[in-house]
């Protein structure tokens, strides 16, 4: 190993490797994997030295990050640091993957000087300030005439004021920086759901904490469905806007319903998500990874975007499983510029967080909606697990091993 103040690295590991190792930015093991899938060396960057990503087998580098909630000058200062002793050496600058919109706001607010040892592949800066701030990307989406749900204002009268919604609404943030940490997150969304559901604009309007924030939130028509009915068209694009390389999945449940995080996906071939995914990337212009969100209304097969994320996400560690890996696409490109067009993919396997699918299933059980006979049966499926794998166990032990010493620490407690 190679130790540098904050930089520790297997230098016999990178250097047997033709290209460049890839630097992860606070990224968790639904990233590391199919970034190592692809015998591509990994150094995560992380202020935690216990995260679970440092004892996967992918792993060939610790980049420790100052401590922070969110990337601010200290981490730029650490990656130009380990940049600058890198890249001369290498050859070659640094391919930069993050998967979080903390990150991703990070690295376009930092382009200029991270490119100077890193690379990476984002919008223009308006655009990308617009896929952040959901207000602004609203009004984009209509400007350039995308199939969005009809948005509503805070005014007391008019035809698309909150108050005459005499429909189901749902109400979002307008961004998500810092979101696990921030009070209104807590408060209004349970701590747990990144939307939430009223049955019309009056009943949203009575809701205390809605009031409060409102500043700080979009509303839109509620689309019917439940997460069987959302999709999302997942790629890579060049700089002319191509799609290189794309897949499409599907939700099976998330927690909360409907409006909750994803622990259980699948991958599907449908034209009618992938023909309108393009188009969306097409009309904005967009370059780089991306997830698009799209949701089927079930009384007309109408499908609607609901959000865009340009970032590395967990279902490319499905899509690599099953024979499309985004990032090595993404790697590739950087690196070499090579144009790899792919859309070939297996659905045999699903993506699975047993923690969270648990939760989702009591919810489901509690409004008569599923049995234990039933979610079982779903599950008998081969599957990718958040956490466990066969090719990389060791993170999975990590986790048994510290549940376990937090559960006999309590349990001395008591």
């Amino acid at each position: 190993m190679l130790t540098n103040g904050n930089l520790e690295i297997d230098r016999r590991a990178i250097e047997r490797t033709n290209g460049p190792p890839a630097m992860l930015l606070l990224g968790g093991l639904n990233l590391i994997r199919p970034i190592g899938r692809a015998s591509i060396p990994v150094i995560v960057a992380s202020p935690d030295p216990g995260s679970l990503s440092l004892s996967s087998r992918y792993c060939r580098g610790h980049l420790l990050l100052p401590d922070s909630p969110e990337p601010d000058d200290r981490t730029a200062a650490a990656l130009m640091e380990a940049g600058a002793e890198l890249a001369p050496k290498l050859g070659s600058r640094i391919p930069l993957f993050y998967g979080s919109d903390d990150t991703l706001d990070f690295v376009s607010r930092r382009r200029v000087e991270l490119s100077r040892y890193y690379l990476f592949l984002l919008n223009e800066p308006e655009l990308a300030r617009m896929l952040i701030e959901k207000d602004q990307f609203d009004a984009l989406t209509r400007e350039r005439g995308l199939p969005v749900p009809r948005r509503l204002d805070w005014a007391e009268d008019g035809e698309n004021s909150v108050g005459r919604a005499s429909f189901p609404v749902i109400v979002k943030p307008t961004q998500k920086i810092a979101w696990h940490q921030s009070e209104m997150f807590r408060s209004l969304f349970g701590g747990a759901a990144k939307a939430r559901v009223f049955r019309d604009g009056r009943e949203l309007l009575a809701d205390r904490d809605v009031r409060e924030c409102k500043d700080r939130l979009i509303v839109q028509e509620y689309i019917p469905g439940g997460d069987e009915q959302i999709y999302s068209f997942h790629g890579f694009a060049d700089e002319r806007s191509e799609v290189l390389a794309s897949f499409c999945g599907r939700k099976i449940r998330t927690f909360p319903k409907s409006v909750g995080e994803s622990c259980y996906l699948e991958l599907v071939h449908d034209a009618a998500v992938s023909e309108a995914g393009r188009e969306i990337i097409r009309k904005l212009g967009f370059k780089g990874v991306f997830k698009i969100d799209l949701k089927r209304d079930p009384r007309n097969g109408r499908l609607y975007l609901l959000e865009i994320n340009a970032r590395f996400n967990l279902w490319h560690h499905l899509g690599a499983v099953a024979g499309l890996n985004l990032p090595q696409v993404a790697y590739e490109y950087l690196v070499s510029g090579r144009v790899s067009l792919q859309d070939q993919y297996s659905t045999r396997y699903r993506w699975v967080d047993l923690t969270l699918d648990r939760k989702a299933f009591r919810e489901l059980r509690e409004r008569r909606e599923i049995t234990l006979a039933g979610w079982l049966r779903s599950l008998l499926t081969p599957k990718v697990y958040d956490v466990f794998s066969w090719t990389d166990p060791a993170p999975a032990l990590r986790w048994w091993r510290d549940t376990l010493k937090v559960k006999l620490l309590r349990s001395g407690d008591a």
